[in-house]
């Protein structure tokens, strides 16, 4: 009865310790849109994405609509210029892989995800400062 007693006392703490741990792991990333890992120390500086939209034959393509978003934040929008030409800078964006659509009427929209992987950080000593650039050229199609 007694090794019973004692086998029993180390089966529940076993017990409640991977509940903890269970418990632990579940809470750490609540976000359910998020479709990758949590990830803690994103970078906070600005993001200048700018590029140019041309249709088909690669003429520019001047007033469409441009907007920046990551997950279900819209976080700022453009026009292209004369020149098909646009810039959009933003602040912080809690996604490696933001969102950046393209829109005009008669034209199909378009949406294109931007991985940042790749952009080196301009202007600032460390990881969190200066301006990290990426360029995204966008061809868009009549309806």
């Amino acid at each position: 009865m007694r090794s019973f007693s004692i086998l029993s006392k180390f089966s529940l703490k076993r017990g409640i310790f991977y509940l903890l741990g269970l418990s632990g792991l579940c809470g750490s990333c609540s976000n359910k849109e998020v479709d990758e890992s949590c990830e803690y120390g994103t970078p906070s500086a600005d993001y200048l994405f700018k590029g140019k939209v041309t249709d088909e034959n690669g003429l520019p393509l001047k007033d469409v609509g441009v907007t920046f978003s990551s997950f279900t934040t819209k976080y700022d929008s453009t026009k292209t210029g004369r020149d098909g030409g646009y810039v959009i800078k933003t602040g912080h964006t809690e996604s490696s892989r933001p969102t950046l659509s393209f829109s005009l009427e008669g034209y199909e929209s378009r949406d294109t995800t931007v991985s940042m992987n790749d952009v080196e950080f301009k202007g600032g000593k460390d990881w969190y400062e200066g301006v990290a650039e990426k360029e995204v050229d966008i061809k868009l199609k009549k309806k």
